[in-house]
């Protein structure tokens, strides 16, 4: 699960930790050192190096500068069969995914509240 605010997530002291992948990054960061931007990406590698069947994601599209990372990590995810839920208030955002990817949208209600 990539919660909303990717900072809540942090746990490891070096990006290398962190996202296990450091190609394109400085690998001795410290995670928080990052700009939101690119700490939603590092969230997000990291969410999806765990190679789960399913992952939640909480408002990915939040923090972020510029969206082509987001699309290229959910789109690789997917081609590697994983399973996405999303929670997301841009539908210009979702637009986008469903331009790659089949997006059912589901609107979910406030429950009535108990009297």
């Amino acid at each position: 699960m990539a919660l909303q605010f990717p900072a809540d997530q942090v746990v490891e002291s070096r990006l290398a930790d962190f996202i296990g992948d450091t190609d394109a990054t400085d690998g001795d960061e410290h995670p928080l050192d990052l700009s939101s931007s690119r700490l939603r990406l590092a969230q997000l590698q990291h969410v999806f190096s765990l190679q789960r069947e399913v992952v939640i994601l909480d408002e990915p599209d939040t923090m972020v500068d510029d969206f082509s990372g987001v699309h290229d990590l959910i789109h690789s995810a997917l081609e590697a069969g994983t399973a996405l839920i999303i929670t997301c208030h841009d539908a210009a955002f979702m637009e986008a995914v469903g331009r790659y990817a089949e997006v059912a949208e589901i609107e979910l209600s406030q429950p009535p509240h108990a009297a």
